[in-house]
């Protein structure tokens, strides 16, 4: 599956970039989502800029916490494809 990353930190456009990672499956009580959409806010740039101490980890790490799609695994007993909006 494909993830936004920080793979360096630095400035945005050169520290933010789409890499291939390995899908996992759900856990207990996660879903996995078929992304639609996703948003890159202004604590996603301080991220990548390496500036945000509560939530600092070495690259490369994956960036976005909104996302709206379609659940394609679930583990709760809703029924797969339906639809997801996720804001932490």
């Amino acid at each position: 599956m494909q993830a936004v990353q920080v793979l360096r930190h630095g400035s945005p456009i050169e520290a933010i970039g789409v890499s291939e990672i390995p899908a996992t499956a759900a856990g207990p009580g996660e879903v996995r989502i078929a992304v639609s959409a996703a948003s890159l806010n202004l604590g996603d740039i301080a991220r990548a800029r390496g500036g945000v101490a509560v939530v600092m980890v070495r690259p490369p790490f994956k960036l976005g916490m909104d996302v709206c799609g379609w659940w394609t695994q679930r583990a709760w007993a809703r029924s797969a494809g339906s639809a997801a909006v996720l804001s932490p």
